[in-house]
């Protein structure tokens, strides 16, 4: 399959300014996922900052992707989930992808878009079933499930379901802040503190 998600740059803004994404995260669906381990034997997975807003996706894959797209994995992923967390949902995010090349994205330069390439023959339904938003409004996705070279896909749901248009997986990042060249007062301040912030982001964890 191929798999297209973009999240509005919005959704970013108390970052208050660049960050370089180290990890992605999602959970297992709180009432119809379950606890898994599996391997894709060969994933593709991009970043990329772009001009395209969850209002103005193209089903057009190539339509979406921003200039500065970026390889971030690429090779066997390995997935699991112990479906820890309440009865019913909200499921931890334990579903970890470490990113093999870090992403550095400034909300201010656009959306946030991922692009994921599933080249593995196998059934996707070994990982269970993510987590998704059917209201969210800061993403949306675009996917083709039977085509991986495919190079248009369907707009949000699954198309299986009347009425059904989930708007994109729920989403955690895992990034540092990301200072910009200082100048040489700014570099005597760094000097002083020193520090770098870890945080995670999550989007759309609404239910």
């Amino acid at each position: 399959m191929r798999y297209q998600q973009v999240y509005s740059s919005s959704e970013f803004a108390s970052l208050g300014g660049p960050v370089t994404i180290s990890a992605i995260l999602f959970r297992p669906d709180g009432i119809v996922g379950n606890a898994f381990f599996a391997t894709l034997s060969s994933v593709l997975i991009e970043l990329s900052t772009t001009p395209v807003t969850p209002a103005t996706l193209s089903t057009t894959f190539a339509n979406n992707i921003g200039s500065n797209d970026t390889i971030v994995f690429n090779g066997p992923l390995a997935l699991s989930s112990s479906f820890a967390g309440p009865s019913g949902g909200p499921k931890d995010f334990d579903i970890v992808i470490n990113l093999t090349t870090p992403f550095v994205y400034d909300p201010s330069a656009g959306s946030l878009l991922l692009d994921v390439r599933n080249f593995d023959g196998s059934r996707a339904d070994r990982t269970g079933q993510f987590d998704s938003d059917a209201t969210a409004t800061g993403t949306q996705r675009v996917f083709s499930t039977t085509d991986v070279n495919a190079t248009t896909g369907t707009l949000g749901g699954d198309g299986t379901q009347v009425g059904f248009n989930d708007r994109g997986l729920v989403t955690e990042f895992e990034f540092t802040a990301t200072t910009p060249e200082p100048s040489t007062f700014g570099m005597a301040i760094l000097g002083v503190i020193g520090l770098i912030a870890l945080a995670r982001l999550k989007l759309f964890a609404t239910h």
